[in-house]
């Protein structure tokens, strides 16, 4: 099921990681999420909020695509997020020597404690690298994407 939503993925020790890190805590965090009763209920969740989020196809949709010469303002990129889901997300860089360019590593979307819908990440979470609104950064064209 999750080698479907992530097929590049292959590695079991991610797979447990997630699953003693934050899965046994979502088990545990019932009854705030009652459909969390198994380690399958809780990838399908997963599943189904990355499924729910569709970022390729909003990005794509938003003619924003992955190009290593042209930086995207994160202010525009959040503005961008906050039309489609009603909330901004947190992103994430690192800095490529070689370009000198800051490069997306990850966006994170926060969701309720229910897991059913995306909310505002909390001011306390932080990432080490986390972008500015003012910051530009660059989606490498290695992130192929679809709609």
């Amino acid at each position: 099921m999750a080698n479907h939503a992530w097929p590049k993925v292959t590695s079991f020790t991610l797979w447990a990681h997630e699953w003693e890190k934050h899965g046994t805590c979502a088990l545990y965090a019932r009854p705030s999420i009652p459909y969390i009763k198994t380690q399958y209920d809780y990838f399908k969740g997963a599943v189904d909020l990355y499924f729910k989020l569709n970022l390729n196809k909003m990005l794509v949709t938003a003619n924003i695509l992955p190009n290593d010469d042209k930086p995207i303002n994160v202010g525009f990129l959040n503005s961008v997020f906050s039309q489609h889901y009603g909330v901004e997300p947190i992103i994430s860089y690192y800095d490529d020597h070689k370009s000198h360019n800051k490069l997306i590593s990850e966006v994170w979307m926060c969701v309720s404690k229910d897991g059913l819908e995306f909310i505002k990440c909390p001011e306390t979470l932080k990432t080490s690298h986390q972008a500015s609104p003012q910051d530009n950064i660059v989606i490498p064209t290695k992130y192929h994407l679809h709609k």
